[in-house]
């Protein structure tokens, strides 16, 4: 929830952080769509000068078109497209640590 010209409205918000350092970037958007994500992870990439070798993520439909086993996932064509232009591989939380974080823990 956010404070837009006086009123309070629901939001979607990237969180991209620095594991190593605890630094994090974060970024608010009135929708939860892919090119809303893909944006934000071009301003993370200007804050943190540069792409990190992996990113990490949950699986969220605007990234995952089907769960496999473990931590294989079939991604978006548009995903793959975006990764392959960064140069970055993509990680996936199984179904068990993604609850887990949304509890947390």
């Amino acid at each position: 929830m956010a404070r837009l010209g006086g009123e309070v409205v629901e939001v979607a918000v990237l969180r991209d952080a620095q594991y190593g350092s605890g630094d994090a970037f974060h970024r608010a958007y009135p929708h939860a769509t892919q090119q809303a994500l893909l944006e934000a992870h071009e301003h993370a990439f200007a804050y943190f000068g540069g792409v990190f070798k992996t990113l990490r993520y949950d699986n969220m439909k605007s990234v995952v078109k089907k769960i496999l086993r473990g931590y294989q996932r079939v991604e978006t064509d548009r995903i793959i497209a975006f990764r392959s232009h960064w140069g970055y591989q993509s990680e996936y939380c199984t179904r068990q640590r993604q609850r887990k974080r949304r509890r947390g823990r």
